[in-house]
């Protein structure tokens, strides 16, 4: 049996206003720093065989913070990355609805195959994460040696793993909201 531990990356100055960071290279902030020690803390002296991150600052710090003292491999994996936002990067929802009036109407009836204006829609993202997720179970079941692994990522990647790990594939995909710096376990 294979475990993961899923984690979104610790707070940004962009996660702590509400603003949309998509690809965004934000960096952690205080209370980001204190959350991936925090995860440290909670994975202590758990075997990891393996970590893949997104390349994007925030999680890559998440990841170095809990990992700084063994000797795991850190493997980033541009896969792993959030969506493009395009034009509502760094927006908060407020202002996006007074600038994109339309395209947040037909965002808000079709969520997954419309997204952020100019930006990457869930779908594609899907499609991207999937890949990663499939490569990474066939390494997996190609090398029985790796048990556990952690995976730090962001919000979009890590509901698309979780839905497809749990068999909802899609279907909670709004409906999942992890907090930054939050882990769950999730056993295949």
């Amino acid at each position: 049996m294979l475990k993961i531990f899923l984690i979104r990356h610790g707070e940004t100055d962009y996660t702590a206003e509400k603003r949309y960071c998509g690809a965004i290279d934000a960096p952690l902030n205080k209370k980001g720093i204190r959350q991936a020690h925090q995860l440290k803390r909670l994975l202590g002296n758990k075997k990891i065989d393996v970590v893949y991150t997104s390349p994007l600052k925030r999680a890559v710090q998440t990841a170095e913070i809990i990992f700084r003292s063994r000797t795991v491999e850190i493997c980033k994996s541009s896969l792993l990355r959030e969506s493009h936002l395009g034009k509502w990067e760094g927006l908060t929802l407020n202002e996006i609805e007074k600038r994109f009036p339309a395209d947040v109407k037909r965002w808000y009836q079709d969520p997954l195959n419309y997204g952020s204006t100019g930006g990457e829609p869930p779908v594609v993202l899907h499609r991207r994460v999937k890949r990663f997720l499939n490569g990474l179970l066939k390494r997996c079941e190609n090398n029985g040696s790796i048990k556990t692994i952690t995976i730090v990522t962001h919000s979009g990647p890590w509901r698309i793993i979780k839905g497809e790990l749990t068999g909802k594939g899609l279907a909670d995909f709004w409906k999942m909201e992890p907090k930054t710096g939050e882990c769950k376990i999730v056993k295949v």
